[in-house]
């Protein structure tokens, strides 16, 4: 059983094991694991994969590493599992701040900018202007974070459901965390 919250990624996860692994019967499940009536329920004793991004973007950047809410996270992993179920965790492990900030900056502006345009259409937001928003991820080694931001480029007001928010020009707003906890330092905190 592969879980994630994204479509595209239970997708491509669900293909390239069906690629190398012809054999293996695969089944996708979209849902949020720990919520406490998650259809994963319905999957005891069997072998479940979570992508990286489900581990990674833990709790709100404080300049520590989250590990107490990591741990929490996967013993209630454990127990939803089982003793007779398998977990496979992809994890980015990466620790080069270059090609990470190069990761995020350059692909993932495009569909940032794609997701605010979504946004401004669906909240019907006429005062704003995502191409304003750059991102701009800022690695922190000490906490293997890659807090995604994004810098607004000029001052904008926006009226959104009866609330105006001014949005200063050079004002940074943090979008997501991305941990990329070294192998061993996982490990330790998997066990």
């Amino acid at each position: 059983v592969a879980n994630d919250l994204s479509n595209d990624s239970l997708a491509a996860t669900q293909k390239v094991i069906k690629q190398n692994i012809p054999h293996l019967r695969v089944e996708t499940c979209y849902a949020n694991f720990l919520d406490k009536d998650s259809p994963l329920l319905n999957y005891k004793g069997a072998n479940v994969i979570l992508t990286g991004c489900t581990v990674s973007n833990i709790t709100a950047y404080d300049g520590n590493m989250p590990v107490n809410e990591l741990v929490s996270y996967l013993k209630t992993i454990g127990q939803i599992l089982g003793d007779d179920g398998n977990l496979v965790i992809t994890q980015d492990t990466n620790q080069d701040k270059a090609s990470l900030i190069a990761a995020y900056h350059g692909p993932f502006q495009s569909f940032f900018t794609d997701m605010l345009y979504r946004l401004k259409a669906y909240l019907g937001i006429d005062t704003f202007d995502p191409s304003a928003l750059e991102l701009e991820p800022i690695w922190d080694a000490q906490c293997h974070l890659l807090a995604i931001t994004c810098m607004n480029k000029q001052d904008q007001t926006i009226q959104v459901q009866g609330r105006t928010i001014h949005l200063p020009k050079g004002r940074r707003l943090y979008i997501a965390n991305c941990y990329k906890y070294p192998a061993k330092d996982f490990l330790h905190m998997a066990r």
